[in-house]
């Protein structure tokens, strides 16, 4: 199969989890699921995505109030006001923050019983859909923004290219996904917690990302590895880590796994601002 970022053919079978291989690419050096059949992934998301077990609001406290804040605070540096679109609006504090902010917002979320419960929760402009091509057509933003979004896609190019289509020149896109060469990703492997076959179908490292956006008209003005790299799941520490009022011992145990998780791209998670050349 050949790579879906870069379409070389020359990639190699880098693991096998659940009956399916995970390949990387020998170009761009992306890991990416073959074989892709869509209509498992339409199964998937349809029928497993959102069940009894992974409940919606899992994913609405995901992301702290801090963080996204912080994020809020790094576009407002570059532009001070703007008009934002958030593509599959699953996390809960960067909506709410949004809002706080006073931020015109526009959120597209493909899960019907999502968007249910954003409206049960916040007055949100909220489109039950998908973004795609077609999406308000005769609409720009500002800010576009999908956070672990693009590591759930068939066709990366396609999505990254529509976002540049609906901006406005010089204008901003702000994406999060799983970084590829973790401290986490290169020790466990096929184990790694972001390896999950029909859902996660391609994880990028900060070269692949890079070539894809910069292939796509994007120059990069922030590229940040972010998350601790060390922790354990379900620990009173990890906890403490995650709330919104840590102790002045974790703010600096937070300060100093940040630092080096981006000093030397350790963290799990990648955090990329690009501007539309």
């Amino acid at each position: 199969m050949n790579c879906i970022v870069c379409w070389s053919s020359k990639s190699n079978i880098e693991f096998e989890k659940w009956g399916y291989n995970f390949c990387k690419c020998n170009e761009c050096y992306t890991l990416f699921q073959d074989p892709i059949i869509e209509k498992e992934i339409d199964d998937y998301y349809e029928n497993i995505y959102y069940n009894e077990n992974r409940p919606f609001e899992q994913f609405i406290n995901y992301f702290n109030k801090e963080k996204n804040s912080n994020i809020i605070k790094k576009i407002k540096k570059i532009k001070k006001t703007w008009k934002l679109l958030d593509i599959w609006a699953s996390y809960w504090f960067f909506v709410k923050n949004c809002i706080d902010a006073n931020i015109e917002s526009y959120w597209v979320e493909p899960n019907k019983e999502a968007v249910k419960i954003w409206k049960e929760k916040l007055e949100v402009n909220i489109d039950n859909g998908f973004f795609n091509e077609e999406y308000r057509i005769w609409e720009k933003f500002d800010i576009i923004t999908n956070f672990h979004v693009i590591e759930h896609l068939i066709n990366p190019n396609e999505f990254i290219l529509n976002i540049y289509n609906k901006l406005h020149e010089n204008w901003i896109l702000v994406l999060e996904t799983p970084n590829l060469d973790s401290f986490n990703s290169k020790r466990l492997k096929e184990n790694w917690p972001f390896v999950i076959p029909n859902e996660h179908l391609v994880l990028f490292s900060k070269k692949s990302l890079q070539y894809l956006l910069e292939k796509n008209g994007f120059k990069i003005i922030l590229s940040k590895s972010i998350w601790p790299f060390i922790y354990k799941r379900n620990t009173n520490i990890t906890h403490e880590i995650r709330s919104n009022n840590p102790s002045m011992k974790i703010k600096t145990l937070k300060y100093i796994y940040n630092f080096i998780s981006d000093k030397f791209n350790l963290g799990d998670h990648i955090l990329i601002i690009a501007q539309k050349e």
